[in-house]
C-alpha cells in the first residue's frame, strides 16, 4: 500500500513538473533529477536538484513518475510529448507510470529489463535471467539500485530492494 510523505521540491523541479504537465496534459505524481540530492526527514522528503541539473546539460536525467492510467497522454502519439519535453527542458527525461502495487512499480521503475519480482518482509528481491541484466539493475558504484531503494521506499513502507 502506498505509504507516501509529503514531499517538498525546490524551484527547479516545480517548474519541470509545470512544464511536463503544461505539454503533456498528464498529470506527473513526483519528479526527481538522477543526479539529485535527496535528504529525508521525519515529515518529510526534501527535493534538491542538483547545480548541474540547473546548468541545463544534456547528461542530466530527470525522472518523471505519471499518475497511473496516464502514461499514453505522458508519451503522446509517436511519443511527441516525450520529444516536446526534452526539447523544452535540455534534459534526458525517464516515465515511470506509479502502481498502487509495489511489485508492479518496482517492474514499472526498471522498465525495460524483465525481473521477477518477490516480496518478503518489507523486503524486495528482484531475479533477473542474466548477469548483464543483474549489473545494470545494481549500476556503477551501486548507484542504480540505490535510486530504486530510494524511489521505492518514499511511496512504500520497503526496507531494501536488493538483486538476487
Amino acid at each position: 500500500m502506498s505509504n507516501i510523505k509529503k514531499i517538498k521540491y525546490d524551484n527547479e523541479l516545480m517548474k519541470l513538473i509545470t512544464t511536463f504537465e503544461a505539454i503533456s496534459g498528464a498529470k506527473v505524481k513526483d519528479c526527481t533529477c538522477l543526479n539529485s540530492q535527496v535528504t529525508k526527514s521525519d515529515e518529510y522528503w526534501v527535493e534538491k536538484s542538483s547545480s548541474s541539473a540547473k546548468s541545463g546539460s544534456k547528461n542530466d536525467k530527470i525522472l518523471f513518475i505519471i499518475e497511473q492510467g496516464q502514461m499514453a497522454k505522458a508519451i503522446g502519439k509517436n511519443g511527441i510529448n516525450v520529444n516536446r519535453i526534452k526539447n523544452s527542458i535540455n534534459k534526458q527525461v525517464k516515465l515511470v507510470e506509479f502502481n498502487e502495487d509495489v511489485k508492479q512499480f518496482v517492474k514499472n521503475m526498471v522498465y525495460p529489463i524483465e525481473v521477477n519480482v518477490e516480496e518478503k518482509d518489507n523486503k524486495i528481491t528482484l531475479h533477473v535471467n542474466n548477469h548483464n541484466e543483474k549489473a545494470i539493475l545494481i549500476g556503477r558504484d551501486h548507484q542504480n539500485i540505490n535510486q530504486l531503494n530510494g524511489m521505492v521506499r518514499r511511496y512504500f513502507d520497503i526496507k531494501e530492494v536488493i538483486v538476487g
